[in-house]
């Protein structure tokens, strides 16, 4: 008998539910990891659907890491899917699962109907997906590149040899939404962003919620779709996005400079210890494991219908920055701890978000001024 997709579906450890029989069942596989922002945002925004198809549809969220991480993540907030572990990573080499997160839907056949972000996953998706209205025939999500956009431009010279540093440049038909992927793991940079525009590129790549940007530079060239690719072993995070600014220079000749510039922020300050101590879950060091889970995450979720900024494993450095970027607003710190947290607060409103660290985390935020680096970017 020839082997199913489903087959290939490995499972060491269940995390938060019963044993199963997978065989049989509508399937919705998403790919995960605790480090991994963009995954967890995806994971919350589908709880709901995962509660209202509990019956019909077996929801696993799957990841390779060890147990620790995963239980601890686990521990912090209640989740309706069922979450499964692939210790040896089999199900991730057999499905060439390159980024995450990536979902797979498979019928009761056993096969793969549907693959892509877990973005696209809505009410109207997964009643084609029930309805059989999915084939295998389905183009995949997921853009494919031609080899010959990998080559088009050499990067600068100055570029490290030792990095991987690649452009693909995708049409404007991709269904991916500027999709971004950061991995920063004992040295060790994995940065990609999948079809977006080379202005939202650029506004990534510099931090420009936490600088600031001035374009002069024709819409025809901001609005090119592009991915990039890039890879580190040897060079720190900030050393890398200097690298990946000079070869966005080099490859569309563009006229990057830095200036600095002084800005209106809010300086994060504790109030009251008590508080942030008791409502923001303090990570145990001992509870993570040695590889990626080292990490940190952030990213958007909309829960109860209100956009908030979730962080785990945050300093309350990396909080300041964080915010900076998930909102209009700059924020710093003078606290220079190494203590973590996790924090879920409001962004739709300054008023909100303040009210928020206040009263439930014991922080203060305090106008003040500093001074930014300011991008000015222009054709050559």
């Amino acid at each position: 008998m020839a082997q199913k997709d489903i087959d290939n579906v490995h499972i060491s450890t269940w995390m938060n539910s019963s044993k199963q029989s997978i065989k049989g069942k509508y399937v919705i596989l998403d790919f995960w990891a605790t480090w991994c922002g963009p995954c967890i945002k995806g994971l919350i925004e589908t709880n709901e659907i995962a509660k209202s198809y509990k019956d019909k549809i077996l929801f696993l969220a799957i990841s390779e890491e060890e147990i620790k991480p995963v239980k601890e993540f686990l521990s912090r907030r209640s989740f309706n899917q069922n979450f499964v572990l692939d210790s040896l990573g089999s199900t991730f080499k057999h499905f060439d699962v390159k980024g995450i997160p990536e979902v797979l839907m498979i019928n009761p056949a056993g096969e793969v109907v549907w693959r892509g972000h877990s973005s696209n996953l809505d009410e109207k998706l997964i009643n084609k997906f029930l309805n059989g209205e999915l084939s295998t025939k389905t183009p995949e999500t997921i853009p494919t590149v031609s080899k010959k956009a990998l080559v088009a431009k050499e990067p600068a010279p100055s570029i490290d040899k030792n990095a991987q540093f690649v452009f693909n440049l995708y049409d404007k038909d991709t269904l991916y939404q500027g999709i971004s992927e950061l991995r920063v793991v004992d040295k060790k940079v994995f940065f990609r962003l999948r079809d977006c525009y080379l202005k939202n590129a650029l506004l990534y790549v510099t931090n420009v919620n936490l600088t600031g940007i001035t374009f002069s530079v024709p819409d025809s060239t901001l609005l090119k779709r592009i991915g990039l690719i890039f890879k580190s072993n040897t060079m720190t995070y900030p050393e890398s996005r200097e690298i990946i600014i000079k070869g966005l220079e080099s490859y569309f000749n563009l006229n990057i400079v830095q200036k600095p510039l002084t800005k209106d922020i809010f300086l994060l300050e504790i109030d009251k210890p008590s508080k942030l101590e008791a409502n923001a879950t303090i990570l145990n060091a001992k509870a993570v494991s040695n590889n990626a889970q080292k990490g940190s995450s952030a990213g958007y979720a909309t829960i109860g219908g209100k956009q908030y900024f979730v962080g785990i494993g945050l300093t309350l450095k990396a909080l300041s920055m964080h915010l900076s970027s998930f909102t209009p607003f700059k924020f710093s710190t003078v606290i220079d701890s190494s203590q973590k947290y996790d924090f879920e607060v409001p962004v739709e409103s300054i008023i909100e978000l303040t009210e928020t660290l206040k009263n439930k985390y014991g922080i203060d935020l305090k106008p003040s001024k500093q001074d930014f680096e300011h991008y000015y970017i222009s054709s050559k």
